[in-house]
């Protein structure tokens, strides 16, 4: 809720690499929408945290990304897409070096890596 991890990939490659962390205060969506524009981004995937128990339910910040993902959908027209993000803080935790603020890139490359991967099964 803090922090938003970002990471960039290429569709042709299917390739993910971390980009950088946002602070999410009110400057965000300003500096968010300046790194959307200038990287020439043409689509988003989110991170969705399906909780591990019950099946994969809705845990709790789940509502807070759909609140994310509305209010992304009122300020670009690019498609957006949802990946379950499941561990993917964890499995950054356990790459070596980095920061706090890395591990929030590094988790949304893992998402988008897993995206990429889904699509070519």
């Amino acid at each position: 809720m803090k922090r938003i991890g970002l990471a960039i990939g290429d569709t042709e490659s299917k390739i993910a690499v971390p980009l950088e962390t946002l602070i999410n205060n009110e400057l965000f969506w300003d500096v968010f929408l300046k790194l959307v524009q200038h990287e020439k981004i043409d689509g988003f995937v989110l991170g969705i945290p399906l909780a591990l128990r019950d099946g994969g339910g809705a845990g709790e910040a789940v509502e807070a990304v759909e609140d994310f993902k509305k209010e992304l959908e009122s300020k670009t027209s690019l498609p957006i897409y949802i990946e379950d993000e499941r561990m993917s803080s964890k499995m950054a935790d356990r790459m070596p070096g980095g920061t706090k603020k890395d591990r929030d890139a590094v988790a949304a490359s893992l998402i988008l890596q897993s995206y990429f991967d889904r699509l070519n099964d």
